[in-house]
Order: C-alpha cells, then structure tokens, then sequence
C-alpha cells in the first residue's frame, strides 16, 4: 500500500493506451491484480480517486471552497476524521494534474 508520501496515481507512458478511473484504494488493488494477470500493465493505467465519495457534500468540488466545504464536513460529522484542507487541495491538485495528462479538460 501507498505511503501517504507516496500518492502518485500513475506515471504517464508511450505504451499508455487505456486510462481506468477507480474509486478506492481497494477497488484500484483489484484493478491492478486484474490488469497484471491480463499482462496489461503497460498499456492500462489507473488513476485512484481516493476520497469517499459516498456520503459528504459534493456541490462545487472543482472550486477550492467547495472542497474546503466538503473537509469541514468531515471535521465535524466524522469522528477521527483528521486530513487538513491544505493536504485535500494537494491531493485535488495531484489529481488534476494526472487527469490533465490523458486529455481531461477542467472548465
């Protein structure tokens, strides 16, 4: 498993001719374990959402209040919830950057 260090969602290769987009690190193993029996771990590429999407506030998260929104959320409805909005935008930024890399266009 990934340090929190270590966040990187994959490496951009001329071999890359599939991207899959997972939610979970659990579901994102899976898809690894799958694309390496298939042998096609040079060619499919995940990229790992790794925020839990399914429950939270999810107006505005391509905007840096929305998302400062949705972790205040969190800091007061989730007991041990602890991530600070400065790692969340890190990781949003991070995120954008590798979703930049296979053609995503942010409006």
């Amino acid at each position: 498993m990934d340090s929190p260090k270590k966040r990187a969602f994959w490496d951009s290769s001329p071999d890359c001719t599939h991207v899959h987009i997972v939610c979970g690190d659990s579901f994102a193993e899976g898809m690894k374990q799958a694309l390496t029996g298939l042998g096609w771990t040079d060619s499919h590429k995940l990229v790992t959402l790794r925020e839990n999407y399914a429950i939270g506030p999810l107006g505005q998260l391509d905007s840096p209040e929305g998302r400062k929104a949705r972790s205040e959320w969190f800091l007061q409805n989730i007991i041990g919830y602890s991530t600070a909005t400065d790692e969340c935008e890190e990781m949003y930024t991070e995120l954008m950057d590798k979703l930049v890399q296979v053609g995503f266009r942010q409006q």
